[in-house]
């Protein structure tokens, strides 16, 4: 299924959400985890923005986010 979204890396929580924001006639996507609050990289759709979290390669930056 193309929205399937995996566990958050950092906590393992399952509690992930897709979240749009948008600046006039420009959206962007991703997908942030509601415990931890880690968010994946922005992509100009929803499914994108969730392959992009289901296949990053991730790496810790020191204050728990993406």
């Amino acid at each position: 299924m193309p929205y399937d979204r995996k566990p958050c890396p950092f906590c393992g929580s399952r509690r992930t959400q897709d979240s749009a924001s948008h600046y006039g006639f420009v959206s962007i996507y991703f997908v942030v985890c509601r415990d931890c609050h880690a968010d994946g990289p922005a992509k100009d759709t929803r499914s994108e923005a969730i392959q992009a979290w289901n296949t990053r390669v991730y790496s810790h930056d020191g204050d728990g986010h993406a």
